[in-house]
């Protein structure tokens, strides 16, 4: 008796996972692939080749990670974030201050924090959290430059009302608009932590240790 071949012209489906290998009844397995190698599936159902590699130039030695700054479809950027710094690719090449020399900003990120980095998009403006380091931000100031910074923050993050009444405070002015400094008992090992003041009756309620001052 002769063998019985299904012909199948589409694998939107990509890679199914093993798992999946035995649900023959289910439109994943109809158009899915055991392995697919060195090819892309397509929404449209073909598959094609991969693209090939591009060799635009060496990376820094200490280099770990890289990451994406998106502004726009038609401007983004390659981070190459390297031992406290980070080098910048766009339009198929490296940004360089002269031929052959990097263009580099400085950041307080050892190599192996970098895979680490949390990073959240804002326009021009890239913020970085991680857990042993001070929230920042990488800001585009033009197609070609970038500066790292600290990001300050106004109003807290704030800790819960603190409910300890040995705590006192006193105020060098109580005047609406005026520059206020705080004295407290026995927290004075805090110089230039933010405190929130209930208007009813007057509470401390100090920065958490992740809050930053701004």
């Amino acid at each position: 008796m002769a063998g019985l071949r299904k012909l199948i012209t589409a694998f939107l489906a990509g890679e199914i996972d093993p798992m999946m290998h035995g649900r023959v009844e289910t439109d994943h397995y109809a158009y899915g692939l055991t392995t697919c190698e060195n090819f892309v599936p397509t929404n449209e159902g073909p598959i094609v080749k991969r693209p090939g590699f591009e060799y635009i130039c060496d990376a820094d030695p200490s280099s770990t990670w890289l990451g994406a700054f998106r502004f726009s479809i038609t401007q983004e950027y390659l981070i190459e974030w390297g031992e406290l710094k980070a080098r910048f690719y766009t339009n198929g090449g490296r940004i360089e201050t002269a031929p052959g020399v990097a263009y580099e900003v400085a950041t307080p990120y050892a190599a192996a924090a970098a895979p680490r980095l949390s990073t959240q998009q804002s326009y021009d403006r890239l913020y970085i959290d991680h857990g042993s380091y001070r929230p920042a931000s990488l800001l585009r100031t033009s197609a070609v430059t970038f500066t790292w910074a600290e990001q300050q923050f106004l109003g807290g993050p704030f800790k819960d009302m603190n409910t300890d009444e040995a705590i006192t405070v006193t105020a060098s002015a109580v005047a609406v608009g005026f520059s206020t400094t705080i004295t407290a008992t026995p927290r004075s090992s805090r110089p230039g932590m933010w405190a929130r003041f209930s208007r009813s009756r007057p509470r401390i309620i100090p920065a958490s240790p992740r809050g930053r001052r701004g």
